[in-house]
């Protein structure tokens, strides 16, 4: 009876011996957020603003015109900007 409860008495401690750790590389992904280095896009000088208040009709609708084309330049220069920070 002595045996089989030393040999049980063994089996428990040997249960209990301490294990190696294997620290094992993990992998997590998380978002890290970058500073933007985007260039500062300079704001055009607008063609309206260049229009005096005696200026004729014509001439009038022809600088909303270039204003008009000098804002979607301006908006694609924006959102090319803003497009590389993401």
């Amino acid at each position: 009876m002595v045996k089989i409860s030393a040999i049980a008495l063994l089996c428990v401690l040997a249960s209990c011996a301490e294990k190696e750790i294997v620290n094992k590389p993990v992998q997590v992904d998380v978002p890290v957020t970058v500073p933007c280095h985007a260039p500062a896009v300079a704001q055009p000088v607008w063609a309206v603003q260049a229009v005096t208040v005696k200026a004729t009709m014509y001439d009038r609708v022809k600088a909303l015109l270039v204003d008009n084309s000098q804002h979607t330049a301006y908006e694609g220069q924006l959102e090319a900007a803003v497009t590389s920070c993401q």
